[in-house]
């Protein structure tokens, strides 16, 4: 082989790795990856379920059930509605996906709101029993690290604080990447640190 026939043949073959490391990039940020983000936490699909073990006052009680029932499209926007088994409220937790969040239809209460990183806060306006018009407000405790939850394990996980003035209630919620919701600790009120009630994720189905 020539000088410039090798010159020739070694500039083709770094081309080729160059392409190949642009098309890898390029498919990492593929839109389909970032629509993917938005529900990583919080995977929403008609039929998935999530059962609970809960705990109030140190007694186990019965098990509950989240069932996410129906799907509709509701100003322009695909909103999920999950109903509890046994129902202790008549109206579902109806969940609407934005481009950059998952937020409770009709409200400004958003629960998970990407891009995320620890320390992000965000809050919006509620109307509720106590006080009118006051801040339901999110933290970003922790994200990405593995958590223990009851008897399951998993790899990458996302606790959010909420404080509910409105209600005099704050709460604690770990999320599972590709599972969702699997623990959730509720205080007796804004500032107290005596948990009311837990819930502990113990099976789920999520499409």
């Amino acid at each position: 082989m020539t000088d410039s026939k090798r010159v020739s043949w070694l500039s083709c073959t770094v081309a080729m790795i160059l392409l190949l490391f642009l098309l890898i990039a390029l498919h990492s940020q593929s839109p389909k990856s970032a629509i993917d983000s938005i529900t990583s936490y919080y995977p929403l699909s008609v039929g998935n379920k999530w059962i609970y073990e809960v705990k109030e006052k140190g007694k186990v009680g019965k098990p509950v059930k989240w069932e996410a029932t129906q799907k509709e499209i509701l100003h322009g926007l695909p909103v999920y509605h999950i109903w509890e088994v046994p129902s202790e409220d008549d109206e579902p937790l109806s969940l609407s996906v934005k481009k950059d969040s998952i937020a409770e239809d009709g409200t400004e209460r958003i629960l998970l709101k990407f891009p995320m990183i620890q320390g992000d806060h965000w809050s919006g306006r509620i109307d509720g029993s106590v006080a009118k018009k006051a801040l339901d407000s999110f933290t970003v405790v922790e994200i990405g690290k593995p958590c223990s939850v009851g008897l399951q394990k998993f790899d990458d996980c996302l606790l959010i604080r909420e404080v509910d003035d409105s209600n005099n209630s704050a709460s604690l919620t770990t999320y599972a990447r590709g599972v969702g919701p699997v623990l959730l600790i509720y205080y007796k009120g804004t500032h107290s640190d005596q948990i009311d009630t837990i819930l502990i994720i113990k099976s789920w189905i999520v499409k």
